[in-house]
């Protein structure tokens, strides 16, 4: 089987998961993100820095542990999903204008800094609701974020157990 067939079953299993809530599909990639205009989340299943530095935000800042890093990543992006209606068109201009800003910064800095600047990033406006949305409805969810958990690392495992059988 291809890589690119066992990404795809992954994604659909995924997508199964975030479709109740209007996504229309969720891909891999090499980061997480959402597209507005296209209903898609997207994820990645490597491991960065940057989501160590986001979990420590969230605890600081919410006073709260999510239960599962990645797990949690989706429900931020797809706090995206919910909450970009009640952005303000000036305050998204900032946001985005921001973010652009930011990646450039990231680029010349060392890992001291990284740190820092990505703290700024999570920060912005349109990231933090994101955010509390994710946190609110981890909190106040639980069994049907376990639900959907338990789904995802099962297909999570269905994916890294045909990778391995081809190795």
């Amino acid at each position: 089987m291809f890589l690119g067939l066992k990404i795809d079953l992954l994604n659909r299993a995924i997508t199964k998961q975030f479709k109740p809530f209007g996504i229309k599909k969720v891909v891999s990639s090499d980061d997480f993100a959402y597209f507005y205009y296209k209903k898609i989340i997207t994820y990645s299943i490597m491991e960065d820095t940057s989501n160590k530095w986001y979990m420590d935000y969230v605890k600081k800042t919410f006073g709260y542990t999510p239960k599962d890093d990645f797990i949690f990543s989706l429900l931020h992006e797809l706090g995206h999903h919910f909450t970009m209606d009640n952005v303000d068109l000036m305050v998204d201009a900032y946001c985005q204008d921001e973010k652009a800003r930011i990646d450039e910064e990231l680029k010349l800095a060392n890992p001291y800094q990284q740190k820092a600047i990505s703290m700024k990033y999570f920060a912005l406006p349109d990231e933090y609701v994101a955010t509390k949305w994710a946190v609110d409805y981890e909190r106040n969810h639980p069994q049907k974020v376990e639900k959907m958990r338990k789904e995802i690392y099962s297909a999570l495992n269905k994916f890294y157990k045909r990778v391995k059988l081809e190795d």
